[in-house]
């Protein structure tokens, strides 16, 4: 926990219970993520002792994953709604990590203190994971609650178009911000750490 270095099996940790659980932020809230959390809580409850936070990415992504039925499935497990955007993930808002709590989130920074308290851990996870936490109320795996819980992601390429050739071969300068400074001064810090907490 509290390190985005560390890692470990779910077997490793299957018997660390937790308090609440995160599938939050525009990081692991995409409508994949959310309807393979949906697919892991379907027709089940969250555990007893468990607070199940989830924010859509986005709100065209709650939209969209309203229109599939995978937020009612999340909804009716039991899960607590937030808006889309900045939330526990950055230690901002509902259902922050108190004294001593334990937290899974399918977000990608998990620094201690960053979600909430600094005596509280924070695991990092996929949201299938996350999921089948807030069902068990300890980390496990979906295919420790039952095989084939969860569907293969799904993967989806755009092709974007071509950018079309200029006119000429003329330069064009654009100031692209407004009285931008030509020239910055200042100090500069040199850090040289592993694993640097930037928050």
């Amino acid at each position: 926990p509290n390190s985005v270095k560390v890692a470990q099996p779910v077997k490793d940790l299957a018997e660390v219970k937790i308090n609440k659980a995160y599938l939050v932020s525009c990081v692991n809230s995409r409508a994949s993520d959310l309807r393979q959390a949906a697919s892991v809580v379907r027709g089940k409850k969250i555990a007893d002792g468990v607070k199940f936070y989830v924010a859509a990415a986005s709100s065209e992504v709650q939209e969209e994953v309203e229109k599939t039925g995978d937020w009612q499935a999340l909804m009716a497990a039991g899960a607590i709604a937030l808006p889309a955007g900045c939330g526990p993930c950055v230690g901002l808002g509902t259902g922050l990590l108190e004294d001593g709590e334990i937290g899974i989130s399918a977000t990608n920074r998990n620094f201690k203190g960053r979600m909430g308290s600094p005596n509280a851990l924070a695991y990092l996870a996929s949201p299938a994971v996350v999921a089948a936490s807030a069902i068990s109320g300890k980390i496990v795996s979906p295919a420790a609650m039952a095989q084939g819980a969860v569907p293969a992601p799904v993967v989806s390429l755009t092709t974007l178009s071509k950018a079309q050739q200029a006119n000429s071969d003329e330069e064009v300068a654009e100031e692209t911000i407004p009285s931008f400074p030509a020239q910055m001064t200042g100090e500069l810090l040199f850090c040289p750490a592993d694993n640097l907490n930037t928050d």
